[in-house]
C-alpha cells in the first residue's frame, strides 16, 4: 500500500465492506482480512517500527476503520503506535488521533 494512498485505502475498504455487509457473512469478512488485508497492514506496522510515522499518524486518524476491520489486531497495535517509549512516534499517533 504506497503512503500517499493509504487514508484512501483505509476508507475505501472500510466503507465498502460496511455497505456490503447486508450481503456478506462474518467468514467472509474475516476471509477478506486475513488474506488480502492484513499483511498489507502487518507490513505498514513492520515499518513503524523503523519510523514509518506517517502510517502511525494516519492509522491514529482512522482508527475507527482499522477497528471495523479487524478489532483484535487492531487493539494488538495500539501499544506499538501509541509507544510511549518513542516520543516522535507517539506524538504523530496523537496529533492523528486528535
Amino acid at each position: 500500500m504506497p503512503h500517499a494512498k493509504t487514508p484512501e485505502a483505509f476508507s475505501r475498504v472500510v466503507i465498502d465492506a460496511q455497505l456490503e455487509d447486508v450481503y456478506w457473512n462474518q467468514r467472509v469478512h474475516e476471509e477478506l482480512w486475513t488474506r488480502e488485508l492484513q499483511p498489507v497492514f502487518e507490513k505498514e506496522m513492520d515499518l513503524v517500527k523503523e519510523g514509518n510515522y506517517e502510517f502511525v499518524t494516519l492509522f491514529a486518524n482512522y482508527l475507527p476503520n482499522p477497528l471495523y476491520l479487524s478489532q483484535n489486531w487492531t487493539i494488538n497495535q495500539l501499544p506499538i503506535v501509541f509507544m510511549k517509549e518513542s516520543r516522535l512516534r507517539w506524538l504523530c499517533a496523537m496529533q492523528g488521533y486528535t
